[in-house]
């Protein structure tokens, strides 16, 4: 069953405290006509017991004003703590549709919007992301919503159609879908030596017992059966193979609601190095390492890049790069620039970068100047190991993008290591890779695919949509998708207590102290 929540008017926020009317009710008719009159009695007679006691009738008397007035202020204090209010449904709303991959599974995302336009035939639907909102993409949405749910409810209301938990606290959230019975990679690796293997890491979301892997690398494939582990458990399997190419393809047969977590690929690329700093950094650079290693993870077999201050803290046959930034800065103008073909001066434009050199000494040593002005040296290097020096002034030269793309390269080409086989999570990429291999169960997403991709250069990149993770609402065995529908409210407590001290204030001011009476008593004269 599909559901849209819409959150019911509630007069109170807290009902339990309207229990006291009962008391301040029984305490009201008492004062009023629950009390005897004052009846005048002679004194004299009283000693010969020569009159009857007189008769009286309860009957409604007046209490003091301060009372009234104690009686409204105990009244309107009952109402206030039990916090009356108006709720109401906004709309017409907008609505966020979650295109993640999880709405993928069961047709969710399909059935939710079916829903949504039978009851609002002319709501205005905002895919996330960006897209037909018909079609899903095998991706992780949970950062994009929650960004998307900040941004379109600052000014209006907002719902939401989505499986997944929410950060914003103003949202109700109903029970969730049912369980989907899913059998997912969550993690792949490989490599050549000692021996060919791969390893793949299992989810098992499912009551399925078994499944079958198969791995695909040039003209070799192996197939295994595997034993999966109970439902939410992991598990991870190795899989020798004769010999590894380029690509490897893991595909497994599991027979689950979600197949496009069943496939990923790896490619054979160079491994990212290990950017580690032994001296204090400018934050400019400091900057650019965090940069750098949260886009391009370092693997096991990773190269260290040690990044200095000064050359002579490089140590001996290690790769690294000193950032020489303790001379002053002076004009260079373009035609003193003489600059040597290689792979780090290319593709960059180093008249930005010119206005920022400093004057330093060159380091002592077998170093090869790359770029130079004047007699001044930008950027030098040295082969064995790979090692540079680059003399700029980095607060200036951090305004100028070739900045980035000058320590990008440095970075790359000093931490050349081993190759590792990786795959990424699936994200957007330029126009300049071209997908050149996926997987039929990718046909009903929208771009950015799973599969592997090529550049124009001839680089490799493997994206695929592994480590799903479904969300679980206990004690839901409805087939529901989630609309979340915010309300406004309007309270009333504050100005109801206000009202509550008023009266109050007013009976204390209406009291008059009590006059003592006299200690010597009076007797009537005879």
């Amino acid at each position: 069953m599909l559901a849209i929540l819409h959150p019911l008017p509630s007069i109170f926020a807290a009902p339990a405290w309207l229990f006291l009317l009962l008391p301040w009710c029984v305490l009201a008719i008492w004062l009023l006509i629950g009390q005897r009159d004052r009846v005048a009695v002679p004194f004299l007679p009283l000693w010969n017991n020569t009159l009857g006691a007189p008769k009286t009738k309860r009957s409604f008397r007046a209490p003091p004003l301060a009372i009234v007035l104690l009686l409204l202020a105990i009244l309107f204090g009952i109402f206030g703590a039990a916090g009356p209010q108006r709720r109401s449904t906004i709309g017409p709303v907008p609505v966020l549709v979650d295109r993640g991959i999880t709405m993928s599974a069961d047709d969710r995302l399909r059935d939710g919007l079916r829903m949504v336009r039978s009851h609002f035939p002319s709501i205005e639907t905002i895919p996330i992301p960006a897209g037909s909102a018909d079609r899903p993409v095998a991706m992780d949405t949970g950062d994009l919503l929650n960004a998307a749910i900040v941004e379109h409810s600052k000014d209006s209301a907002l719902a939401v159609v989505s499986d997944q938990a929410v950060e914003r606290p103003w949202i109700t959230v109903m029970p969730g879908p049912r369980p989907i019975n899913n059998v997912g990679i969550v993690s792949v690796s490989a490599r050549s030596s000692p021996r060919a293997q791969a390893m793949v890491r299992v989810r098992n979301q499912s009551d399925l017992k078994t499944a079958s892997v198969t791995i695909r690398s040039g003209d070799a494939t192996q197939t295994q059966q595997i034993q999966l582990p109970p439902r939410d458990g992991e598990q991870n399997y190795f899989i020798d193979l004769p010999s590894l190419a380029d690509v490897v393809e893991v595909k497994m047969q599991a027979g689950d609601e979600l197949p496009i977590d069943n496939v990923a690929w790896l490619v054979r690329r160079q491994a990212w190095p290990k950017i580690e700093a032994i001296d204090p950094l400018p934050a400019e650079v400091g900057r650019m390492v965090d940069v750098y290693q949260k886009n391009r993870p370092p693997a096991g077999n990773s190269t260290r890049v040690v990044v200095a201050n000064d050359a002579a803290h490089l140590p001996a046959g290690a790769p690294g790069i000193a950032i020489m930034n303790g001379g002053s800065a002076a004009p260079v103008a373009p035609k003193e620039l003489a600059i040597v073909p290689h792979e780090l001066t290319r593709d960059i434009d180093w008249n930005a970068l010119a206005p920022s050199a400093v004057t330093t000494h060159v380091p002592v040593g077998d170093w090869t100047p790359l770029v130079r002005a004047g007699d001044r040296v930008l950027l030098a290097i040295r082969e064995q190991p790979h090692q540079a020096f680059v003399a700029l002034d980095t607060t200036s030269a951090a305004r100028s993008a070739q900045f980035v793309v000058l320590f990008g390269k440095l970075f790359d080409w000093a931490g050349q290591g081993g190759d590792v086989y990786a795959t990424d999570p699936v994200h957007n990429l330029g126009d300049e890779w071209k997908l050149i291999a996926t997987d039929p169960s990718a046909e009903r997403y929208d771009p950015p695919l799973p599969g592997v991709y090529r550049r124009s250069d001839g680089a490799l990149l493997a994206m695929s949509a592994i480590d799903v993770r479904f969300p679980r609402f206990p004690g839901s065995s409805r087939r529901d998708v989630i609309i979340l529908t915010p309300v406004h409210v309007t309270s009333f407590r504050a100005p109801i207590l206000g009202i509550a001290i008023l009266f109050t204030l007013g009976a204390l001011a209406l009291v008059k102290p009590r006059k003592r009476a006299s200690r010597t008593p009076q007797f009537p004269d005879v």
